[in-house]
């Protein structure tokens, strides 16, 4: 799994690839998530991640993000994404 990125005795900060580190995680083990995906709006991250990618793509890679999300998150729990 990857190593937290910040980390304090209210949670763990995680700056990773999504679908990686929620695949690895238990069904119903996280309370919050908040998630700021990229815009597909050819953004250039200065770190070879393309940012622009067909509709359709796209689509189906926000419909796994969010579904693996809700996999993960507690009955109850909290889950921000934020989206331009």
């Amino acid at each position: 799994m990857a190593r937290p990125f910040f980390t304090t005795c209210h949670g763990v900060l995680y700056a990773d690839d999504c679908l990686g580190t929620l695949g690895r995680m238990r069904h119903g083990s996280i309370d919050t998530i908040f998630a700021n995906p990229p815009f597909n709006i050819r953004k250039d991250y200065k770190n070879g991640y393309r940012d622009k990618v067909s509709k359709a793509k796209y689509v189906d890679w926000c419909r796994e993000q969010i579904l693996e999300c809700c996999r993960v998150l507690k009955p109850g729990g909290a889950f921000f994404l934020y989206k331009c």
